[in-house]
């Protein structure tokens, strides 16, 4: 994945340590630890989607064949899922039968949403075309992974604290100890959020459809490093 490096906004240092004592290199306390703030940015390379899909019926929502003919639409798209790869997690917000306004006129429909991954986008389309269901686009994108590319940003944030809190050791005669704290802290608080670019993809049938712009995953937290004597 592609990380990109947030720049250090804050410096802390606990104990009795002062930036000044650093410089002057002045006698430090024999038990001190030095705290930076970090943050870093990941673009995920592996995004899903979230399509919104409807299968218009021909009966009214009100009756009973309107009933079954959405409880039908419903099992027909649950069958359909394996052909297009994806597993049953990847079906939400199923109603089988609801009343839409679509294309200027009033229709009933079954509606449901499906998290699919980028690279099979446009095939998926395309099956869920023949197959009776439209979308007018996708109205998400996000991180097929969210949690592992949260952990990927805080250890690239982890390794700028460590060459900041290196170079402070150094500069006041100290070794850099060991990592003995992590406090997540808002990205806010150290710096303001930023998005990425997205590449141009099939999003959806309506080609005038404007793709939402996903944010990145950030990370940011004071890091705590114990100080040694040289």
């Amino acid at each position: 994945m592609n990380a990109r490096i947030v720049a250090v906004t804050a410096l802390l240092l606990v104990g009795s340590v002062t930036t000044a004592q650093a410089q002057l290199k002045l006698p430090l306390p024999s038990h001190v630890g030095i705290t930076v703030a970090a943050a870093a940015s990941i673009t995920p390379l592996a995004l899903v989607a979230e399509l919104p899909i409807d299968h218009e019926l021909t009966a009214a929502p009100s009756t009973a064949v309107g009933a079954l003919q959405g409880a039908a639409a419903a099992r027909a798209l649950g069958r359909l899922l394996p052909s297009l790869g994806l597993s049953a997690d990847a079906l939400s917000n199923l109603v089988p039968v609801q009343v839409l306004h679509l294309h200027g006129k009033v229709v009933t429909a079954t509606t449901a949403a499906l998290r699919i991954p980028i690279a099979q986008l446009s095939r998926s389309i395309a099956a869920l075309r023949r197959a009776g269901w439209e979308s007018e686009s996708v109205t998400r994108l996000e991180a097929a992974d969210p949690d592992a590319v949260r952990t990927e940003a805080l250890v690239a944030a982890e390794r700028i604290a460590h060459a900041r809190a290196e170079a402070i050791a150094v500069a006041a005669g100290r070794k850099l100890g060991a990592l003995i704290a992590v406090k997540p802290i808002l990205l806010d608080d150290v710096i303001g959020g930023e998005h990425f670019a997205i590449p141009s993809l099939p999003f959806a049938a309506n080609k005038n459809a404007t793709p939402p712009t996903p944010v990145d995953i950030q990370a940011a937290a004071l890091f705590t490093y114990a100080l040694q004597k040289q």
